[in-house]
């Protein structure tokens, strides 16, 4: 297993974060839209 150095891994993990927090963005909107529609068809 080789051994990684800190920088390595910081960068790895920005990029997960960076990853999860666009894709939680995406589901928000997802969801605020779906909701915002059901909304409206039922009025």
């Amino acid at each position: 297993m080789p051994k990684l150095n800190k920088f390595e891994v910081l960068k790895k993990v920005s990029i997960m974060q960076h990853f999860l927090f666009v894709f939680g963005m995406y589901i928000i909107l997802l969801v605020a839209s779906t909701f915002l529609w059901y909304f409206r068809m039922r009025i």
